[in-house]
C-alpha cells in the first residue's frame, strides 16, 4: 500500500502526477498535474505539524474525509473555474474550518487576502489600533487596495482608531467586491458573500463594537 500523504491523503491517480527530467545530469521535477498540487498543499495546510507551527490558523482545520481520496478531490475540482485561483474554504462558509464541496471555491488572491485579519498577532488593541509611545496616542492602519498599509490618521482612544480601520477596511471590501464581479469567473454567492463582510464592518463601527473576525453574523 502507498504511503498516505500526510497522514490521511490517499493517492490513487491512474496516471503520474509528477514527471522528473534528466537535466545536466541531475534528475528535476519539470512538471506537477495542478490537481494534485491544489490537493496536496490543502491537506498539507490541514495535517502537517510543521507547516501549522509557522500558520498556527490552520490548527483546527479538517479536510472532509471524501477527500482524502485525490480522485474525488480532482472531479469536483474539474467542474471548477480554477486557473490562476486560489483554493478558499471561509467564503461561503463564513470562516468554516472545514474544506469540503460544499464549504469550497476558487477566488483570486486578492480575495483571499482583503478577508484575512491576523487576530493572534494584533496584540492588547482592538484590529487596526497601534500605540505610539512618543506621542500617548493610537495610530489607525490598514491595507489598502493594493495591499500596502495605510495610515488612516491618530486618535486619542483604541476604540476610535479601530472605529476607523472598521470603515476603510470595509471600503476596501467593497472595491474588492466591485472588481471581483466584473471577472469572467464572478461568482455571485462570493460577491453577495464580501458584501455581507463589508455591511457587518460599517454596522459595527456604527454600533461600537469591536470587529473580532470576518464572519460572525454574515
Amino acid at each position: 500500500m502507498s504511503k498516505l500523504t500526510y497522514g490521511v491523503g490517499i493517492n490513487d491517480a491512474d496516471y503520474p502526477v509528477t514527471v522528473n527530467e534528466k537535466i545536466d545530469g541531475k534528475y528535476r521535477r519539470t512538471w506537477t498535474c495542478p490537481y494534485y498540487k491544489v490537493w496536496v498543499n490543502m491537506l498539507k495546510r490541514c495535517y502537517c505539524e510543521k507547516y501549522q507551527r509557522t500558520m498556527p490558523t490552520y490548527e483546527t482545520a479538517s479536510v472532509d474525509p471524501r477527500w482524502f481520496r485525490f480522485s474525488t478531490f480532482r472531479k469536483w475540482m474539474c467542474t471548477q473555474v480554477w486557473h490562476d485561483l486560489e483554493l478558499d474554504k471561509d467564503i461561503l462558509s463564513s470562516g468554516g474550518k472545514v474544506y469540503s464541496e460544499d464549504t469550497c471555491c476558487f477566488v483570486p488572491r486578492r480575495v483571499n487576502s482583503v478577508l484575512h485579519i491576523n487576530t493572534k498577532s494584533r496584540g492588547e488593541f482592538p484590529i487596526g489600533a497601534a500605540f505610539v509611545g512618543s506621542t500617548g496616542k493610537f495610530q489607525a492602519l490598514c491595507r489598502d487596495i493594493d495591499t500596502k498599509t495605510k495610515s488612516l490618521g491618530t486618535f486619542v482612544t483604541a476604540s476610535e482608531a479601530h472605529r476607523a480601520w472598521q470603515i476603510f477596511k470595509a471600503s476596501v471590501v467593497l472595491s474588492v467586491a466591485e472588481t471581483y464581479s466584473t471577472q469572467t469567473y464572478g461568482r455571485e454567492d462570493v460577491f453577495n458573500r464580501l458584501l455581507k463582510v463589508a455591511d457587518k464592518l460599517i454596522t459595527e463601527s456604527k454600533e461600537g463594537k469591536e470587529t473580532v473576525d470576518m464572519w460572525n453574523n454574515t
